[in-house]
């Protein structure tokens, strides 16, 4: 990054952008320096902080499904009030437009009510929620369906669009298998298993697919993509060279295994049944220390994007564990230089550090950061049309 000159007025400084566009850079723009995380600042800042301490609190925490259903959006205050909640912040990461999957389809791993319904990116940091109890762990997935013969195959994703994977991190991607923030990665070849949190039937398309009861027991084939999902069933929808594989292992009648293996930590997660989780990223603090997993967990694949999406200001909403099991939920306001200019990741963290937290992780943020208590919005979002619609929420219930 190269800096040229310093304005007093916005317009001064976009006439000179320009200018320097028709002398072949093409990048060049200008930037409200307080928003810059590079410099220092004094604010202002408008934040909000929750803690909860388990021992006090017997109520639970949970994560809600906007319209408990992949497919759509909802606001946090909307989830809040009806699950009649005292509290709710916005969750993770999501697809906001078709060309990267499905709207509402969130971007990472998320298990609601013990049921897993979207795959993990890479090993990246999530949130378990348990009982009033929260964790946060590097997560990973790993799905294979296999048949009587024990002809085994990798299911590459579940309630997504197959083909496009959202923030990458998957099986066999085209460009890359690691995490990759905000870019989408393809593969023409894959298995993807939906559930009925993904709605009444599959996406349509070319492909192969398998409707199953809720013991694996095959009910029906298909030619192509496009099927009704059981109520209490699944369907094994694939593409490509998956598709030849799952119309030449399976017979008519028959059972498929399917296997879903979630590890925190790298140990394996036993028992699913009581648990929530939702995606995020990255982590932010690690034993009291600032440790930023920013390109492990895929967001410093370019010093542009790290620049605009990490060091600079922004609303952001982000979560941490103290030393004495308490819970941290925080948001910060921003892109309001009157108000609140928000804050770096790094800020982030000395936040999470500043509030005795010793474990942390940053959500999503953005225009998408909301804080909701006792039925009232408590944080001023940034977009213009106000509270922005988001695939999850975590939820604090009575």
């Amino acid at each position: 990054m190269v800096r040229t000159g310093e304005f007093k007025e916005e317009k001064s400084a976009n006439d000179f952008a320009d200018h320097l566009k028709t002398q072949g850079f093409e990048k060049a723009r200008s930037t409200f320096s307080e928003y810059d995380g590079t410099i220092k600042s004094t604010g202002p800042w408008q934040i909000d902080v929750l803690e909860i301490d388990p021992e006090e609190f017997q109520g639970e925490l949970t994560n809600s499904l906007a319209k408990d259903k992949i497919t759509g959006r909802e606001t946090v205050s909307s989830m809040a009030n009806r699950n009649q909640a005292l509290v709710g912040i916005n969750g993770g990461y999501f697809v906001v437009g078709s060309g990267d999957g499905v709207p509402g389809d969130p971007a990472g791993i998320s298990v609601v009510n013990g049921q897993l319904i979207s795959e993990a990116i890479g090993d990246r940091t999530s949130l378990i929620l348990s009982s009033n109890n929260a964790e946060i762990t590097n997560t990973s997935t790993s799905l294979k369906v296999e048949t009587k013969s024990g002809e085994s195959s990798v299911i590459d994703g579940i309630n997504r669009k197959p083909g496009l994977i959202r923030s990458c991190g998957g099986v066999e991607d085209k460009e890359t298998n690691l995490p990759k923030h905000d870019v989408t990665c393809t593969d023409p070849d894959e298995i993807i298993e939906y559930n009925a949190y993904f709605g009444d039937t599959t996406p349509k398309g070319n492909g192969f697919e398998v409707l199953l009861d809720e013991k694996g027991e095959i009910i029906e084939t298909y030619s192509e993509r496009g099927h009704r999902i059981p109520a209490n069933g699944s369907v094994l929808s694939a593409t490509g060279d998956q598709a030849d594989w799952l119309k030449n292992n399976i017979s008519a009648a028959g059972t498929l295994s399917i296997t879903r293996t979630v590890t925190a930590d790298g140990k394996q997660v036993k028992n699913l049944a009581n648990l929530d989780i939702i995606g995020g990223a990255p982590q932010l603090l690690d034993e009291g220390k600032v440790e930023i997993q920013a390109k492990e967990e895929g967001f410093a694949w370019s010093n542009d994007f790290y620049y605009h999406f990490a060091q600079y200001r922004h609303p952001r909403s982000f979560a941490g564990i103290k030393e004495n099991g308490h819970i941290l939920f925080i948001t910060v306001e921003g892109r309001n230089p009157e108000q609140s200019i928000g804050v770096s990741f790094f800020e982030s963290a000395q936040i999470l550090q500043s509030l005795g937290a010793v474990k942390g992780m940053n959500l999503d943020g953005g225009g998408s950061s909301a804080m909701v208590v006792n039925d009232k919005l408590v944080n001023q979002p940034s977009d213009d049309t106000g509270e922005r619609p988001v695939s999850d929420g975590i939820l604090i219930l009575k």
